[in-house]
């Protein structure tokens, strides 16, 4: 049984980042000892599998700090007079490994590929020519154009992701007195489609390379992104733990005023 958040926070948030740690050790491992692996190779994997692992979770889990506006800014566009954000009284929030380690991680990873296929596809457009593997992959050395990009696209899916987490989590719904109807505000994403439709939109960007070498590419591309993801989905979790009171306040839930009979 795995532990509950309330007692021993530190010991419990190693407990969620069990899969995290483990892949990025058997990460390391193969990318050091073995062959080149996500787009690391030699000793110095090392070091920059898990300075590259801090970089991509600080950037998922640092706007969580924004989580508050951007709750006020939904309130602001949804509530209105006979119709609003509605919740559960005495919401609970349960951990679950398989929500934690394998939904919410590659609905992260399904979504950060949908957008960057999108982006690349308007580049491209732009452009006139069509982009090559090359400047889609990581090339394993930093490059500053790069890092700005996945640093805002990175940001942007955290937003959207803990945004939508939250109102699932809380059980935030949306009322309409005039129609009676109700539903469920943190639903919408889904899980499917991201996945999906992200994963298609990647193997498109690389058509131009054979299918196995571009399903081994996807499949480092998951296993680069996977840990911070988790880790996101882990720490969104504690957030919530602590300020979704704060977050129900800031949706102002229930406080909108009915239709008059």
């Amino acid at each position: 049984m795995p532990p509950t958040v309330r007692n021993g926070k530190l010991v419990n948030l190693l407990f969620w980042l069990e899969p995290v740690l483990a892949l990025l050790a058997f990460n390391i491992c193969i990318a050091a000892f073995v062959t080149e692996f996500t787009f690391l190779s030699g000793v110095a994997a090392v070091w920059k599998a898990p300075l590259r692992y801090l970089r991509l979770a600080l950037n998922l889990t640092l706007p969580l700090v924004f989580l508050p506006v951007c709750c006020r800014l939904l309130q602001a566009l949804i509530n209105r007079r006979g119709k609003g954000l509605i919740g559960a009284p005495d919401w609970h929030l349960s951990l679950s490994p398989v929500k934690v380690w394998m939904v919410r991680p590659f609905q992260g990873i399904g979504l950060s590929l949908l957008f960057a296929s999108r982006l690349l596809a308007v580049l491209q457009g732009y452009a006139g020519t069509p982009v090559s593997a090359t400047e889609v992959l990581p090339t394993g050395y930093f490059q500053f154009g790069r890092f700005l990009v996945v640093t805002g696209l990175g940001i942007l899916v955290s937003l959207l992701l803990s945004l939508v987490w939250a109102l699932d989590d809380m059980g935030v719904r949306y009322r309409n007195d005039r129609t009676g109807e109700v539903r469920l505000m943190g639903r919408y994403l889904g899980v499917i489609l991201p996945i999906g439709f992200g994963f298609f939109g990647f193997f498109n960007i690389l058509a131009d390379v054979p299918f196995f070498k571009a399903l081994a590419s996807v499949f480092q591309m998951v296993v680069t992104l996977y840990p911070p993801f988790c880790t996101l989905a882990v720490v969104h979790a504690f957030y919530l733990r602590r300020f979704g009171g704060h977050l129900l306040k800031c949706l102002r839930v229930g406080l909108t005023s009915p239709l008059k009979p």
